[in-house]
């Protein structure tokens, strides 16, 4: 009878082990990815040195469709890690280094191709983006969505900066 029953234990116990160790590491890596979404510090110069596309999500606390968008963020940050830079500013908090960026609604999204320069859609975007140019040079400052964004449609953005 002992036999019987150790041969049954014995298995469940190692499946729940290694079921507990993949949830644990699976925690963890999570973990990494959100914190290094979301900052408190926002230094463009650092940013642009990794030579990435760059997306920075504003939001606020209180932004219903913020907290709607934030699943995806997390999913795409992980899944596109080391290939774009995905960072999550919260207006809420005191963010250094937000000052010069037209933010008038939240959720503001700001991309950035490779070299650090604002995003020029190649092909006509699936979503109405908001160009910021500089009234003094008619330089091109930032290329924005203000608004949320699916899934599909960040996907879309990837793409066309050149991030499979």
């Amino acid at each position: 009878m002992n036999k019987k029953v150790l041969r049954v234990i014995v298995p469940i116990l190692i499946v729940l082990v290694i079921g507990g160790i993949y949830i644990f590491k699976n925690i963890e890596e999570s973990k990494k990815v959100d914190d290094n979404i979301n900052i408190t510090s926002l230094n463009m110069d650092e940013l642009k040195k990794q030579n990435l596309p760059i997306i920075l999500n504003f939001s606020s606390s209180t932004c219903p469709p913020c907290r709607e968008m934030e699943p995806t963020i997390h999913n795409l940050a992980k899944e596109y890690q080391g290939k774009i830079i995905i960072k999550t500013i919260n207006i809420d908090a005191n963010v250094s280094g937000i000052e010069d960026f037209p933010i008038r609604v939240t959720p503001t999204i700001f991309f950035f191709d490779k070299n650090g320069k604002p995003y020029s859609p190649t092909q006509t975007p699936t979503v109405e983006l908001v160009k910021y140019t500089s009234k003094d040079t008619n330089e091109h400052l930032f290329t924005a969505r203000e608004g949320i964004l699916s899934e599909e449609e960040f996907r879309a953005i990837f793409k066309d900066l050149g991030v499979e």
